[in-house]
């Protein structure tokens, strides 16, 4: 947690990316744990619960699948590591 925290003051320091708790391989897991029948995807409740148990705010109200209530591993895979970026962010000076 130091080492994590360290690379937090580092990246604001000089502006870089900025590192995450959640890796792709948490990402799969928190999908696979919802989608415990394994169909390939998850309801829109379910994707929207899980982005807000990450901590992330700013979720995607219509992402693909949306519409039929099937969002899949990939969709979900992008708005996470889209919405935890821009919360890594949100630590940053202004």
């Amino acid at each position: 947690m130091v080492s994590h925290l360290k690379k937090l003051m580092d990246s604001r320091a000089i502006e870089m990316n900025h590192p995450c708790l959640f890796d792709d391989t948490n990402i799969r897991s928190l999908f696979g744990i919802l989608d415990i029948s394994n169909h390939g995807y998850i309801n829109y409740e379910q994707y929207k619960r899980a982005l807000e148990n990450l901590g992330i705010k700013d979720i995607n109200r219509n992402p693909p699948g949306a519409d039929l209530d099937e969002i899949t591993l990939e969709v979900f895979l992008k708005e996470a590591r889209v919405g935890l970026s821009t919360s890594s962010a949100t630590f940053l000076a202004t």
